[in-house]
């Protein structure tokens, strides 16, 4: 909820004001739909989602839990197998193979706590924004992970040739081996997902000022 809410910018403390909730108006929004599930924000495939499910299990062992449990989560993120062998879908008719560091199908802008991925997002424009960040190596990618977060990424000179933006309404991930979704913060392993916008397909209620 926390990094959804940064897509209404000056107005994301709105959120959190009782009063200014209950002046709140019905807003539609889209989300995206992946096999059984329903994503609000942001989903992905590649270094973060591993990490984020390194971390789940991190966190569950004793004597290990919060920072030190990310930490470590990205450190062993690091130490593996950072891409993964992907297939990619989009519009049902359009067909990328390519070895992905990170794939992000968005609805919203951040995700991670402040990683602007998709910075040109819209919550209400029937599309998915679609980056796919092509392998690199360990040291170019602690170079562009500054750049990442900031959501300079796109058209940034020294990236054009890892960075692959556009805007669709669907997009079938698969590969030879298991890979790991994050879905709003919440990891699954599958071997191949399909993920499709849903124009207008939740009502919220965006608080309003005095």
């Amino acid at each position: 909820g926390n990094d959804f809410v940064k897509y209404f910018g000056d107005d994301a403390p709105l959120f959190q004001s009782i009063e200014y909730q209950y002046h709140a108006l019905p807003q539609k929004m889209d989300v995206i739909q992946s096999d059984d599930r329903i994503s609000m924000n942001i989903c992905s495939i590649g270094f973060d989602a591993k990490a984020g499910y390194n971390f789940t299990r991190l966190k569950k062992m004793p004597m290990i839990g919060g920072k030190t449990a990310y930490n470590l989560a990205v450190g062993l993120t690091l130490m593996g197998k950072m891409a993964n062998t992907m297939r990619f879908t989009i519009d049902g008719d359009r067909v990328i193979e390519k070895e992905a560091l990170i794939c992000v199908i968005a609805n919203g802008i951040c995700y991670g706590g402040s990683f602007h991925a998709a910075p040109y997002a819209k919550i209400d424009d029937g599309l998915i924004d679609l980056i796919l960040v092509d392998s690199v190596s360990r040291l170019k990618f602690i170079n562009l992970v500054n750049i990442y977060k900031q959501g300079k990424h796109i058209g940034h000179p020294k990236l054009a040739d890892v960075i692959h933006y556009e805007r669709c309404t669907s997009i079938k991930a698969e590969s030879p081996a298991p890979f790991v979704v994050n879905f709003d913060g919440e990891c699954k392993e599958v071997d191949s997902i399909t993920f499709q916008i849903v124009k207008d397909g939740l009502t919220f209620c965006m608080p309003q000022r005095n």
